[in-house]
């Protein structure tokens, strides 16, 4: 159905939602749109917002039902070339809100010929109830494990049935919008946690789906906590080795695994003082750094391929000059954030903490040893096991704490699908490694897989050639995109 049809219907119904009620039907209601939007970029007739009330646990005929949020931005192509199968993003996290970034969405270039339906998955962003886990900020100290049993405590007091929170109901979900909005055949897009959401789904409702695009892939035959940490000292080694085969950069930045590994050590044994920006006031305060704050930290900037190539300079002055590393690490240089226009990506939307431990606990933690996983740190570097011992054992407790079910064993098991899947991934991603996303390709006969070697986490919109692939298969999902340009794509270091 062409989704433009039902603008109409969308402007007859603006009341305040509320909760749906045991006993409901699935439904799709038109709202005002929760999020801010900006009046001057986003004009009425291109966005509908929407509620899909759906039972939150559908194998209980006494379930309550959940309301989840639903944008749905129009393309503006005329009948000529506009595409009748729409978009439908999933985000990551688990726990990430699609809608907090309908800014990025209207500006995309994949609008320009279909409609991007964007879903927040239940217990997530504008999605009814929100499974967030706050902590009291007034409070001196905070023990991680307390939080967690008070978060889990407060959710299940106002009835949220923690166990029905993850990618085999949320595949459901996604069906029902699917028969709510009439859509004939979609387009699934998935970047991180959402690409096991989108591959799941190909399990087990793949009815309607025209092509997937995996960015970023997180498959569910990984286990994923036994392989954490090597899998961020994979690719902080990347910064080490790319640098070292750079003429310039090798030049610069000489002996950098040494000089980081004793920037670590001595961090730690002595935090230093650095000026960082306050969230909350905008003001410039002494912070003190770790050893493991600088990892917590250069883990963060893995993700964000703009910031990847300044790492080698930020390690190398850290010792003379903290401030302006711990910005460089941050930023991509000094304040680089503070004189953006301010717009709705920036917007500081929390993502459901609640949500990210029923997924995990449910279908990931169960099938991981946390032996084997504290026997992978131990073949880390020295300067890196204590933290990492620690924040393995932290992941396994929490899911102690949650107590939730335990998901069947599919759950653990590659998908084979024969649906055209678009699979990437970035070469520095500290998270999701290429050679997850080559072993998801491996069971998907009508593949395309693709490393982009500059990229950290998420392939979508860093680069022409980035778009251009994204484009091609969505043109074409059966035939391999021109990838030529991935060729011409390296990271130019920054040199000082």
């Amino acid at each position: 159905m062409d989704l433009r049809r039902l603008f109409l219907l969308g402007l007859l119904i603006v009341a305040p939602v509320a909760h749906a009620q045991e006993g409901d039907e699935v439904s799709f209601d038109y709202y005002e749109c929760p999020m801010t939007l900006p009046d001057s970029e986003i004009e009425e007739e291109t966005i509908d917002c929407a509620y899909l009330t759906v039972p939150e646990d559908r194998s209980d005929a006494d379930s309550p039902m959940i309301d989840l949020a639903v944008a749905i931005l129009y393309s503006p192509a005329d009948d000529n070339d506009y595409q009748a199968d729409p978009i439908l993003y999933l985000d990551g996290g688990p726990g990430g809100s699609a809608l907090a970034g309908i800014d990025g969405w209207y500006k995309s270039p994949l609008r320009e010929t279909r409609d991007i339906i964007l879903l927040d998955q239940r217990g997530t962003g504008f999605s009814q109830p929100f499974l967030g886990c706050f902590v009291d900020e007034d409070a001196e100290e905070v023990d991680e494990y307390q939080a967690v049993q008070d978060c889990r405590d407060s959710l299940v007091l106002e009835g949220v049935n923690l166990s029905a929170y993850n990618s085999f109901a949320s595949v459901q979900d996604i069906a029902d919008l699917r028969d709510q909005l009439e859509v004939d055949e979609w387009n699934l897009i998935g970047i991180s946690y959402g690409t096991r959401l989108a591959l799941t789904a190909m399990r087990d409702d793949p009815t309607g789906i025209r092509s997937v695009i995996i960015d970023s892939v997180y498959p569910p035959q990984v286990m994923g906590y036994e392989e954490q940490s090597p899998l961020l000292v994979r690719a902080i080694e990347m910064i080490f080795t790319s640098c070292a085969a750079d003429a310039d950069c090798d030049a610069a930045y000489p002996d950098l695994e040494n000089v980081f590994y004793a920037l670590i050590d001595d961090w730690n044994a002595e935090p230093m003082l650095a000026e960082a920006e306050d969230p909350d006031s905008g003001e410039y305060v002494e912070t003190e750094y770790s050893g493991d704050d600088v990892i917590d930290l250069l883990s963060e900037a893995l993700y964000d391929t703009e910031i990847i190539p300044y790492l080698p300079l930020a390690i190398y002055i850290a010792q003379d000059d903290p401030t302006y590393a711990m910005e460089l690490i941050q930023y991509g240089g000094p304040g680089d954030d503070a004189d953006d226009e301010e717009s709705l990506t920036e917007q500081d939307f929390a993502d459901s903490d609640g949500m990210f431990n029923s997924v995990e606990c449910y279908e990931e933690m169960p099938f991981n040893s946390l032996d084997l996983a504290l026997e992978a740190v131990d073949n880390l570097p020295e300067s890196l096991r204590e933290k990492f011992a620690a924040d393995v054992e932290s992941i396994f407790a929490t899911c102690d704490i949650w107590a939730i079910d335990v998901a069947d064993p599919i759950e653990t098991e590659p998908v084979e699908s024969d649906i055209p899947t678009l699979v990437l991934a970035g070469e520095f991603d500290p998270v999701t490694p290429p050679a997850w996303a080559e072993d998801a390709a491996y069971y998907l006969s009508n593949s395309y897989y693709f490393v982009f070697p500059e990229v950290g986490h998420g392939i979508m919109g860093t680069s022409d050639c980035a778009t251009s692939i994204y484009e091609q298969f969505l043109d074409d999902p059966d035939t391999e995109p021109d990838s030529v340009c991935i060729a011409d794509l390296a990271v130019e270091f920054a040199i000082e």
